[in-house]
This record gives structure tokens, sequence and C-alpha cells, in this order.
């Protein structure tokens, strides 16, 4: 590591089909980069925006495990 620290906060979403994940998961993403959505409540912008941290789009990694999981999320 160089000079520079850096913070690793890591999330996992595990639950089964037809639970919200992909939508979870994009309200975190937006979040994360700052993004907010008038549709979301007090209580969703508080739980998307992790504690007020934004980030560049080249710091998230999403993993998902079905192609058509993957597309919803391309396309979120």
């Amino acid at each position: 590591m160089s000079g520079s620290a850096s913070v690793v906060e890591r999330l996992v979403i595990k639950a089964s089909a037809g639970t919200g994940k992909t939508h979870n998961l994009t309200g975190y993403y937006l979040g994360s980069l700052g993004c907010t959505s008038k549709d979301w409540s007090e209580k969703d912008t508080k739980k998307f925006l992790l504690n007020g941290k934004e980030c560049d789009p080249e710091q998230i990694i999403a993993v998902t495990f079905t192609k058509k999981a993957a597309a919803e999320l391309k396309t979120r």
C-alpha cells in the first residue's frame, strides 16, 4: 500500500428471490455516489447514503450470481 490510507466498507445482502435485493443494491450504489432520489423516504436516504460517505464509480465492486440479476443491475 502506498502512502495513502484507504477504507473498505463491505455490504453483503443475502436473501431469497423477490425480496428486493436489486432494489436495495441500486439504492446503495446511488447513495455511495452521492445521488439521492426524490422518491426516497428520510429513512431510505439515511440508509442508502451509508453514513454520508461518497465515492467514485470506479471504487464500487458489485458481484452477482445470475445473468438476469447482472442485467438488471446494469440497466438500473
